[in-house]
């Protein structure tokens, strides 16, 4: 579809993470919280010991940042996509908010249902919001955005930030 421009801070998912702690020789209990940031990723882990600094003070927080040295942020291409992205949670919660791999899933059919029943579009508008190939609309602008990607019959949240904030926000419903 389009070349990945990552921004750094990509390369700081949950594995990183891990990773990044153990080689300190921090072993989290395999808990772990994906936490709401725009910039950054933030997990909260839970560790097995507790972890202490050099004066036997028990810490409770570190932050892991890249070197400033970096390239210029990637400007995001989702300008617009806010409004899609709440109309695309608002259909995944309707549909009993489901997941693929940790993932939030909505298929195409649950789509066009929530369109129908919940925004009064007919069948045939609603399956022209769920098209991938109708520039402008919703499914179409959310791929554009690397928002969400094909999967099954229907689409995961693959953005992290957006599918860590769906999870979190599931969890307290």
């Amino acid at each position: 579809m389009k070349a990945e421009n990552k921004h750094p801070f990509e390369i700081l998912g949950p594995l990183r993470m891990l990773e990044g702690l153990e080689s300190l020789g921090f072993f989290p209990d395999g808990r772990m919280l994906a936490l709401n940031s725009f910039e950054n990723r933030v997990y909260l882990f839970w560790l097995d010991e507790p972890w202490v600094d050099e004066d036997g003070e028990e810490i409770s927080g570190a932050v892991f940042r890249i070197d400033k040295d970096q390239p210029e942020k990637a400007e995001r291409k989702d300008h617009g996509a806010q409004k899609d992205i709440r109309k695309f949670t608002d259909a995944w919660f309707h549909s009993g908010a489901e997941d693929r791999n940790g993932m939030p899933y909505l298929s195409r059919n649950a789509l066009i249902d929530y369109f129908v029943t919940n925004q009064g579009k007919t069948t045939s508008t609603a399956k022209t919001y769920a098209q991938e190939s109708k520039k402008g609309r919703l499914i179409y602008n959310l791929l554009e955005a690397n928002i969400i990607r094909a999967h099954e019959e229907g689409w995961v949240v693959s953005e992290n930030e957006t599918a860590s904030t769906l999870m979190v926000l599931r969890g307290k419903r």
